[in-house]
Formats: structure tokens, sequence, C-alpha cells
């Protein structure tokens, strides 16, 4: 897999974390992030999947997408923006009807409903 595709995978990753923690701040780490999506990555090593999972974050922060309280080389602690919060709500928008019809084959029981971000972080 080539990185700008990890990047994606992350990016949807980190920003479906935090869509479902919002409004409260959560903390992600680079590692968690890697652990946390499975991907075909044979030819990456784990240092590179944490590197760029780390550069991700970065460059999530730097576009306005996130805000970081706190960040070092491992992760951050923050939220989504305005703008990461507008462009999931338009995500969700878009993927209502999808997620309608996964709704139906659930049972009724409302801790099997699975939210937005979930969905997008799995």
């Amino acid at each position: 897999m080539r990185s700008v595709e990890m990047f994606e995978v992350y990016a949807g990753y980190i920003l479906g974390k935090l869509y479902d923690h919002f409004p409260l701040p959560k903390e992600i780490k680079a590692e968690d992030v890697v652990k946390g999506v499975e991907i075909d990555s044979s030819n990456v090593s784990d240092a590179d999947k944490r590197q760029i999972a780390g550069h991700t974050i970065k460059w999530l922060r730097r576009a306005g997408y996130i805000e970081a309280e706190t960040e070092d080389a491992n992760g951050f602690r923050g939220n989504l923006t305005t703008l990461g919060l507008e462009c999931m709500q338009v995500l969700a928008g878009a993927l209502k009807p999808k997620m309608k019809s996964d709704k139906a084959e659930t049972p009724k029981d409302a801790s099997s409903k699975r939210s937005f971000g979930e969905l997008l972080s799995e």
C-alpha cells in the first residue's frame, strides 16, 4: 500500500474517533492509529506505519481539521475544528442512506447501534 493510501485510511480513522467523542477532547497516539486500522501493508514496517500516522496527525492539524491541546511526536490530545466538524457532518449526511440500511439489519437494541464515528473509524 502506498503512503498516500495509508494517509487516507489513517485520516478517516482519526477524524472518526474525534467525531465520535465530540465535543470532548480525545487523546490519539500514532501507535493506537496503526493498531486500530487493518490495512494490507506487509511491505511497510511498523515504524514506518507509526511515522505515517504521526505525519497524518500533523497534516490534519496544519490543514485546520483538528486542533491540539497538547501534541508530541507520539500523538496529540485535541478535537475537531469547526472545519473538521462540518466536513464530518457532510460526510455523515452523504452516508445516511447506507447507515439506515445497516441499522435495518441489526437488532433494535440501542447498544448494538454504532455511531457514524465508529463506522468511519473501523
